[in-house]
């Protein structure tokens, strides 16, 4: 029987074909898991059966022989744990919607970026890889933004950050607040390019530390948007946090030191004028003496004769 060159070549690119999605199934970096869904009689997503897995999923998650095995069965308390999971695949496995999650699932210790399809009603795929190193990073990353928003917002000294560009208020803290009269709110909604009472000394205090990325600093006299006058000490400086240059504004309300310094200028101007007196009180005091000495020696003389 002569076989037509054709079916043979069918067959040979069939097979090559699915050598390839073999290969690709085993050398692939993310976990694959083909899975049946377990409903209840409500229609509800109670479990699911691990069909086929790659050698890939074994090294991501750590699990072995769990092809034919309920997910309860090889990660007890899953269910309890991960609802969202079993939520997402169900909806998935119902529906035929792709979904993309991403979760922590506690018994292995390890957060999942799954992406889930449908191949038929009933079963799901999900592709996945491993984002813990990611999310451990985010989350040292934000306890250090909340550690830096503590220690600013608990500040004795105020502060407040402005974007460079735009001029617009980011943040600020209670002691800045206070000591300009304002809420932080109302600090919030502030531009300092805008700000009536920086225009005569503070902008180019400000502009000339965004130009020249070297700290400013300065004692100024203000009435505040806010109605209140203060002496500050300020101190303008720059830094650039993803991509974008902020201007940071720490200053400390200096009015009772320099209203005691005027105390001492006072009183010491008043010591000084004092002091005049007195001097010339005293060269006063000493021509009366010589001049009651030239008396007494004259009336001496005239006793003689």
């Amino acid at each position: 029987m002569k076989v037509d060159e054709s079916d043979k070549i069918d067959k040979v690119s069939a097979e090559d074909e699915e050598k390839g999605y073999r290969f690709l199934f085993e050398n692939m970096l993310e976990g694959y898991a083909y899975c049946k869904m377990i409903f209840d009689v409500l229609g509800r997503p109670v479990d699911f059966i691990y069909l086929m897995v790659n050698r890939q999923f074994s090294e991501l998650t750590g699990l072995k022989e769990v092809v034919g095995r309920k997910v309860s069965e090889v990660i007890p308390g899953f269910k309890q744990s991960n609802p969202e999971l079993i939520e997402a695949y169900g909806r998935v496995a119902a529906t035929g919607k792709p979904e993309k999650i991403q979760a922590y699932v506690s018994p292995l210790k390890i957060w999942f970026s799954v992406s889930v399809y449908c191949p038929k009603k009933e079963y799901f795929v999900a592709v996945f890889e491993t984002i813990t190193e990611q999310k451990e990073r985010e989350k040292q990353l934000e306890d250090e933004l909340v550690f830096n928003k503590l220690i600013i917002d608990e500040a004795p000294s105020a502060i407040l950050v402005y974007n460079a560009e735009s001029g617009q208020c980011v943040s600020a803290n209670g002691a800045a607040a206070e000591a300009v009269g304002a809420s932080k709110g109302q600090l919030l909604r502030q531009n300092y390019l805008t700000i009536k009472s920086w225009k005569a000394n503070l902008l180019p205090l400000a502009k000339l530390a965004i130009s020249s990325g070297k700290p400013q600093r300065a004692e100024e006299h203000i009435v505040t948007t806010f109605g209140k006058e203060v002496y500050m000490a300020v101190t303008f400086a720059t830094f650039a946090r993803r991509g974008e240059k902020f201007l940071l504004l720490i200053f400390e309300d200096i009015s009772e030191r320099k209203r005691m310094e005027g105390e001492i200028n006072k009183r010491m101007a008043d010591l000084e004028k004092t002091s005049r007196l007195m001097v010339g009180r005293e060269l006063r005091m000493t021509e009366l003496k010589k001049e009651v000495q030239d008396l007494n020696r004259k009336l001496g003389q005239n006793n003689k004769k």
